[in-house]
């Protein structure tokens, strides 16, 4: 990436969350291919006497999963370790900067043993979270943010890893 300033570790650029660009234009679909290259972007695994030098952990994937058609939830196979929720998933673009696709919720942990897979891992679509951040922002009225609550039994079967209901 370079060295701005002669600082040997660059910042990644990320476009903004609400404008979503694919191909050059704005679009509101901007991922949707399964093995799709990403990277995420965290603070797992830090001590509080060391955020004065912290920098982000960068991890390597791909997209391994598109669930709800894009509009519920990716799985990736980044590393992705305990603090990492909320970090970025990134795609990076043939010279252009990082693009933020999702952000980390979760890795997987087996319930009977409590054995964590660190590279299967649950993030939120950069496309769910445009339109109630954007009004959000604009309006500074915490209602917008509802709508990342979903109550569908179809997307919480999602978030669950659960098979959908059969429409037999």
């Amino acid at each position: 990436m370079g060295k701005p300033n002669g600082n040997p570790r660059q910042t990644p650029r990320f476009s903004p969350i609400g404008k979503i660009v694919s191909g050059g234009r704005e679009t509101s679909t901007f991922i949707k291919i399964s093995g799709d290259p990403v990277v995420a972007a965290g603070f797992p695994l830090f001590s509080e006497r060391d955020l004065p030098y912290l920098l982000p952990t960068l991890t390597r994937g791909v997209v391994s999963h598109v669930a709800g058609g894009g509009s519920a939830i990716l799985h990736t196979t980044c590393c992705v370790q305990s603090g990492a929720s909320g970090g970025a998933v990134l795609r990076p673009g043939d010279g252009l900067p990082l693009r933020l696709v999702a952000l980390v919720a979760c890795n997987i942990q087996e319930q009977g043993s409590g054995a964590l897979f660190p590279h299967v891992n649950l993030a939120v679509p950069a496309t769910v979270m445009a339109a109630p951040l954007a009004g959000y922002r604009a309006t500074r009225d915490v209602k917008f943010l509802h709508a990342l609550e979903s109550k569908d039994p179809n997307v919480q079967r999602l978030w669950k890893l659960q098979p959908l209901a059969s429409k037999l």
